[in-house]
């Protein structure tokens, strides 16, 4: 059996008891919070100033920030790409050591259990975050990429011009945009816009299945 066959085989036995639960989600704060840490800190290398560190909710989902728009003046772009991807970096260190433990202990030892937990919940962090479709790391690195400051709130300002151009509606002249730009907020504000009702409507379902699972009759 290969290690990823180990993986999916405890993770689909992984039983998702109020206890289970609970521990899934202290260690996602831990996680996040050092995650969140590593962007300030990368900022803070280069020169940057943190003004702001704390929690939040997104979609439902309990989440932390670290405001480094001080990185937006860095004068080097891949000083700003570093800063973004410190987060995770730090993720995929933590994955790779928890992993480690997994893997030399064994199964019957909390050590085990809890490094298979810290590991399974970096890495779909990890994953969640590369994501550019929602406001996290993946879509700063996008938007940096394509040099277009505050890409998402241009591309639903796009789609929502041109949806009231399709149906005759008054529509305010906007500010001049490329080609580039339009085939750019078209593509992404479509897929965006698209990605988080599904988001929604999933993260939503799980939530009331949850509640009436334990629900106290």
């Amino acid at each position: 059996m290969t290690d990823w066959d180990m993986y999916t085989t405890q993770l689909y036995a992984f039983d998702p008891d109020l206890s289970s639960i609970l521990s899934v989600y202290l260690f996602l704060v831990l996680t996040l919070t050092v995650h969140e840490l590593a962007h300030g800190m990368a900022c803070r290398h280069y020169g940057g100033r943190v003004s702001k560190m704390g929690f939040l909710m997104l979609y439902f989902q309990f989440g932390a920030y670290t405001d480094v728009s001080d990185s937006y003046l860095f004068p080097k772009k891949s000083s700003r790409m570093v800063v973004m991807l410190a987060g995770m970096i730090t993720g995929i260190l933590i994955i790779a050591t928890t992993a480690l433990l997994w893997r030399v202990t064994d199964e019957t030892t909390w050590v085990h259990h809890t490094s298979f937990i810290i590991m399974a919940v970096t890495g779909w962090g990890v994953f969640f975050n590369l994501n550019p479709l929602i406001k996290l790391d993946g879509y700063y690195i996008l938007s940096d990429w394509l040099d277009i400051p505050n890409l998402r709130h241009k591309a639903f300002k796009y789609l929502k011009a041109r949806a009231r151009q399709l149906f005759g509606l008054y529509t305010p002249a906007g500010i001049a945009t490329t080609v580039r730009e339009r085939r750019i907020y078209l593509s992404y504000g479509t897929l965006a816009a698209a990605y988080s009702v599904v988001l929604i409507t999933i993260i939503t379902s799980l939530i009331s299945d949850f509640v009436i699972e334990y629900a106290p009759e």
